[in-house]
Formats: C-alpha cells, sequence, structure tokens
C-alpha cells in the first residue's frame, strides 16, 4: 500500500507563514531586509516572500516563482 498523504489548506499554511515573518505574536510588525533592486523590473519582494514559502512550508510542498519580470506569482 502507498500511504497516504493527509491533506492540508494550503493557502491557510501559506498565510501562517507570511503572518509569522511579518507579524509578532501581538501582531507588532517584524522588521525584515530585502536585497537592493538590481533594475526597473526586479522585485525583492517577491523574490523574498518565494524565499520564506519555499522554506517553510511543508517538505512535500514546492512553491513555484513567476519565470521572469513582471508576471503575477
Amino acid at each position: 500500500m502507498i500511504p497516504q498523504r493527509q491533506s492540508s489548506d494550503l493557502a491557510a499554511e501559506s498565510f501562517l507563514v507570511l503572518r509569522t515573518a511579518f507579524f509578532g505574536e501581538r501582531a507588532e510588525p517584524q522588521f525584515y531586509q530585502l536585497r537592493d533592486k538590481r533594475n526597473t523590473q526586479d522585485d525583492p519582494f517577491d523574490v523574498y516572500v518565494h524565499q520564506l514559502l519555499e522554506e517553510r512550508l511543508p517538505a512535500d510542498t514546492k512553491c513555484l516563482k513567476a519565470p521572469g519580470p513582471l508576471i503575477t506569482p
């Protein structure tokens, strides 16, 4: 038998990852560092959010980022 993966609410898990990264226990904003913007179409915040989700979502979840600039993730 193949073990069944327990389903999860991906939207809720993503929200919790981002809430924890950007707000503390008492809803106070958390400071974070972004790298410098390299050109007009570069978006360091999108890269940072992708990195957070990639690192903090369950290991069997894949986080894909847009393949190029000015494309909705």
